[in-house]
């Protein structure tokens, strides 16, 4: 029987090309993105945010607008690590805002 054989090409990214990521997360999440990125070269930044601001949503957006200005400039992407937050309404509700892609 033969094997069929494939080749995979990789690709390599040079240090000074390599993709910066921030992250911002709820506290919830907080020892599950740590294990995520862990070892993950290109996350450059993690914040996790403070307990509780999910019970007032006008404040947790306005702490997550605070959190990608601070970080505009410094990263090229964002992750937002939340539980579904009614009070993000998705990425898109704050992606809008900051030149930074988030995810």
């Amino acid at each position: 029987m033969e094997k069929e054989i494939r080749a995979v090409r990789c690709l390599t990214v040079e240090p000074e090309d390599a993709m910066s990521v921030g992250v911002i997360c709820c506290r919830v999440l907080e020892k599950e993105i740590r294990a995520v990125i862990h070892g993950v070269p290109e996350v450059s930044h993690l914040e996790v945010m403070e307990w509780g601001l999910h019970i007032q949503p006008a404040r947790l957006l306005d702490k997550v607008h605070q959190s990608l200005r601070s970080l505009e400039g410094h990263v090229d992407a964002v992750m937002l690590g939340y539980g579904r937050c009614q009070a993000l309404d998705g990425p898109s509700h704050v992606e809008r805002f900051h030149p930074v892609a988030v995810y």
